[in-house]
């Protein structure tokens, strides 16, 4: 499995004068799409893609003897389409149609 550009994900960094972290992996959400294919070398499904949301944090403590605990949260989710992504989800909503808008008068 390859990346292909690495610079997308950001460095954490510890200043050891303010005690501050940047860029905390706080939340990191993969799904996986995959697709169906033969019994051929006897496997039933194949990873297409993988994509993953991340989100960072910065903490600044009011002192370096304050004792702190992170905790990450992930996810993983397996989808068969790229396609079932969700939609706005308003309703009347027709895939691939426009959505038409007016003004009250």
């Amino acid at each position: 499995m390859s990346i292909d550009d690495n610079t997308i994900f950001q460095n954490s960094f510890f200043d050891n004068e303010t005690c501050e972290c940047s860029n905390i992996l706080l939340e990191a959400h993969y799904t996986v799409f995959f697709s169906d294919v033969s019994e051929t070398f006897n496997v039933q499904s194949k990873i297409d893609n993988i994509t993953v949301d991340v989100i960072y944090g910065d903490y600044l403590p009011e002192s370096c003897a304050t004792n702190v605990n992170f905790t990450r949260k992930t996810s993983m989710k397996y989808k068969q389409s790229i396609y079932a992504r969700k939609n706005s989800g308003g309703p009347g909503y027709v895939k691939g149609s426009k959505i038409l808008t007016g003004n009250d008068i």
